[in-house]
């Protein structure tokens, strides 16, 4: 997605819009995409004005979910089984089938259950949600991902590090000449970064977006949103009031628009 997706992206908004240089505004994923695109292609960060991360996710050691450190505790056996599953993890109409057809997140109480589930995976802060609109939510958010991509934020949960993916030894030989995969250098970034976190994000976790923030060469500006979690960001009932203004006068600002 770093390599390939982020640029042809890129290029496709250029050509579309004619314009050379935009500001890129990213969320979990999306920010790790951006992270890793911009600190091993100088020419693509020239084409952005201001990197806006929402719940930056560089390195993920500090992650301190049980559930996901048993899931990172098995990379090798999902690895194993990655090439010759032509499916993907957890395809985005899985939640709609069974979660919300069935009734299991479709009624008050049960919405509410399904926020219990959630909030162990992306943290806690039941006052910012409309539960109501949780059957909304589920028919397009999570969407499925590949096995690979999933092997990958393991491996990044049980090494610390913000790397490259891990083949093994001697595969990683043929991929980039090395034993160890190469790691990814966000020290390198020349492009302006706004950081946003959140205080009960249990994905973006506050001690490793500190440890984020420590290597940014180009950090201009940062606010840690008290009792936001990993999903506050897009879907918070307080998101227009306490986030959205800032994303809007930081994209105007380097856009020199009034």
């Amino acid at each position: 997605m770093a390599k390939y997706d982020l640029p042809a992206t890129m290029d496709y908004i250029e050509r579309t819009t004619e314009q050379d240089q935009l500001v890129y505004i990213g969320h979990s994923q999306g920010t790790l995409i951006a992270f890793a695109a911009l600190s091993t292609n100088p020419e693509l960060a020239k084409k952005i004005k201001l990197f806006i991360a929402l719940a930056p996710i560089v390195t993920i050691g500090n992650i301190m979910v049980p559930e996901l450190r048993i899931l990172a505790d098995i990379t090798t056996a999902i690895d194993a089984v990655a090439p010759v599953i032509d499916a993907p993890f957890l395809p985005g109409n899985i939640w709609r089938t069974q979660f919300i057809d069935k009734g299991f997140c479709n009624g008050l109480t049960e919405e509410k259950l399904c926020y219990q589930v959630a909030k162990i995976f992306v943290g806690d802060d039941p006052t910012n949600i409309n539960y109501s609109r949780i059957p909304v939510f589920l028919n397009g958010f999570p969407s499925g991902t590949s096995l690979r991509n999933l092997v990958h934020f393991a491996q990044l949960l049980v090494s610390g590090k913000c790397q490259k993916f891990n083949y093994g030894i001697i595969e990683n030989y043929v991929h980039y000449g090395q034993a160890k995969p190469p790691q990814y250098d966000v020290g390198k970034i020349k492009v302006p970064i706004a950081i946003f976190s959140g205080s009960h994000d249990t994905l973006s976790d506050p001690a490793d977006v500190e440890l984020l923030i420590l290597k940014l060469k180009n950090l201009v500006y940062i606010k840690k949103l008290e009792e936001f979690n990993h999903v506050d960001f897009v879907m918070g009932l307080n998101a227009n009031i306490v986030l959205y203004p800032d994303i809007v006068k930081l994209s105007k600002e380097y856009s020199n628009l009034d």
